[in-house]
């Protein structure tokens, strides 16, 4: 949770309030930590698992027809571009931007 805290910018008690609101719709449990019984970590249940499938199916589905008739090149074009742009924002000190890539988490 503290991870979760330092990486969103949020306090723990609001982290915690919205943990505890997934853990009772489902989605995540609550184990301690076999080497510091004192921390708690968070892991994911099957029912988040089969909403992540979910969405990612939906979201492939829509991204096939946002990229429809465009062509790998112009679209490895435009990626390029926007890491570029990426990368100066970053050097002008925006350091909260993702690099951008039509690679998928699962792949």
């Amino acid at each position: 949770m503290q991870e979760l805290a330092r990486i969103t910018n949020q306090d723990k008690a609001g982290i915690l309030r919205g943990l505890r609101a997934l853990e009772i719709r489902g989605f995540i449990n609550f184990k301690h930590d076999p080497g510091d019984q004192r921390k708690r970590l968070v892991f994911p249940t099957q029912k988040a698992h089969d909403l992540s499938t979910k969405v990612m199916k939906d979201v492939r589905a829509f991204e096939k027809h946002l990229f429809y008739g465009i062509s790998p090149d112009e679209i490895r074009t435009f990626f390029s571009v926007m890491n570029t742009l990426t990368d100066k924002c970053v050097a002008l000190g925006a350091t909260k931007f993702q690099r951008y890539s039509l690679k998928r988490d699962s792949e």
